[in-house]
Order: C-alpha cells, then structure tokens, then sequence
C-alpha cells in the first residue's frame, strides 16, 4: 500500500506553501506508523516513495530545492535527505503568514498524544464494524484529515468540527460496536476546546501584565520628561 493516495491530495489546502507542508506532515506520519523497529526499520519502497514523492510536489509546486539523492542508494543517503525536507520545511514555516489564532489552536503534546490515540480507536472501530467497503474508505479519509490537523502547528478548530460532524455520521442506525464513536468524538472536542480556553486564558494574562508593567514604567518617569 503506498503511503499517499490520489483521494489524499483533495484535503490539502491550495496555497502551495501549505499544501506542500500539510503534504509532508502525512507522509512523514504514515511512514513512522508503518516503520518496524524489530525488522529492519523502514521497507525500502517506503523510503523510495517518501523521497520521490516530496522532490516532485517540491518541484512541481516551485516552493524549494530538496537535497538529489540516488535512487539506488536510498538507505544510506535518506538521513541526508529527510534533513533537507526539514531545512526545507522549517523555511518555509518561517515564512508563512501568521494564521488565525482566533479559530484555531496550538494543541499541547499531552493533549495531541491523547487524541492521536483516539483516532487510532476511531480507525480500529470502523476497520472492525459492519461498515461497507466504500463507506469504511470514506470514514478512514476523514480520519486521515483530522490526523493531519491534529499534527499541525496550529489546528483548525472548524474544520476539525466539521470532520468530527461527518465522522460521527458514520454511528447513525449501527451496531453497538460504532456506539462508541459519539464519546469519542466528544472526547475530542472536549481536549480541544479544554486547550483553547488554557491558550486564550494564559494570553489575557500576558497581555493584562503587559499593560500593568507599561503603568508602572510611565509611572516611574519624572513628570517633566512625561512625553505628552
């Protein structure tokens, strides 16, 4: 199974920067999920689709040059190369707008490890239940786009709730074992919005002693030099 799909590029966004970006998130997560650390590590193939696959969405898209390596000699030159995807990766972060921190959030370590697991007990549900073939691929694809937002810098608040909305769907008339999709989901939300309440809280704090520190500095300026 290769590690992008066709169906994979529709969730993207269509600035080439974030689409790029958003593109290397999922690949590097799909390749760390398949590697095998008690045989060997990384197959080859995935490897080899790993480089390919950025070096032509890096060229096609024009955003960067990534590091050429020899096809022939994928392992021994991919560490060379994967630092160049991050080179690439970090620059191009540090030249991106900045995003709207109103409807989005900056989602602590805790609490993206918490709900990657959910997602994985998502995946395992439907991979198990009475779900029809395509109706199984839909509910993964939707899966997929919630991982990529998980992992982001900064996460989507709507289009998380968009996505949790039609992955709840998938629960409506079925059988006790996609019962559960409904607490799961709700689980989600709830980590979510508990990190974005912590996010708008500690910088209300921020902005509030800020304001008190520029009081006091006025305050400790003579009267005579007060600039108005």
């Amino acid at each position: 199974m290769p590690l992008i799909a066709a169906s994979d590029f529709e969730s993207l966004p269509d600035e080439p920067v974030a689409r790029w970006l958003q593109l290397r998130d999922l690949i590097e997560s799909r390749l760390d999920n398949r590697c095998d650390m008690s045989n060997g590590g990384y197959e080859t193939s995935d490897l080899l689709e790993y480089v390919v696959v950025l070096s032509a969405a890096a060229n096609e898209l024009e955003i960067g040059d990534l590091e050429e390596i020899p096809p022939g000699a994928i392992r021994d030159n991919f560490d060379v190369f994967r630092a160049s995807v991050a080179a690439l990766a970090t620059r191009l972060s540090l030249r991106s707008s900045r995003p709207n921190t109103a409807q989005s959030v900056a989602l602590a370590r805790p609490t993206r490890k918490k709900i990657l697991l959910e997602i994985e007990g998502l995946r395992e549900k439907i991979s198990l239940s009475e779900l029809s073939a395509s109706e199984k691929a839909k509910a993964k694809a939707n899966l997929e786009k919630l991982q990529i937002l998980i992992i982001s810098p900064r996460t989507d608040i709507a289009r998380v709730g968009c996505l949790l909305v039609a992955i709840g769907a998938f629960a409506v008339g079925s059988t006790s074992l996609l019962a559960d999709l409904p607490s799961a989901i709700g689980t989600i939300s709830a980590l979510i919005g508990a990190d974005k309440v912590e996010e708008e809280n500690e910088q209300a704090l921020i902005e509030d002693t800020s304001r008190r520190l520029q009081i006091q500095d006025l305050r400790e300026i003579p009267d005579d030099e007060l600039p108005f």
